[in-house]
């Protein structure tokens, strides 16, 4: 993979497009425009943790995503 993502496809909030540019090692900046309107921030991974921090323009505040860096794909199934 290069320094820089696109993506684009339908969510639960419907379509969705997101870029990423890598400034760090483990630092990304990244876009996101959709059904939760406009978001621009910075992603870093350290270890099994991801933080995600920066701007909603919808909601016209900051935001910041702590989570397990797993955590995405979801519960087993049995």
């Amino acid at each position: 993979m290069g320094k820089s993502f696109v993506a684009a496809g339908i969510g639960k909030r419907g379509p969705y497009a997101v870029v990423t540019h890598r400034v760090a090692k483990r630092t990304y900046a990244k876009a996101t425009i959709g059904g939760d309107g406009l978001t621009l921030g910075l992603k870093h991974r350290e270890g099994r943790t991801s933080l995600e921090g920066g701007y909603d323009f919808l909601k016209k505040k900051p935001y910041l995503r702590v989570r397990s860096a797993g955590a995405r794909r979801g519960k087993r199934s049995r």
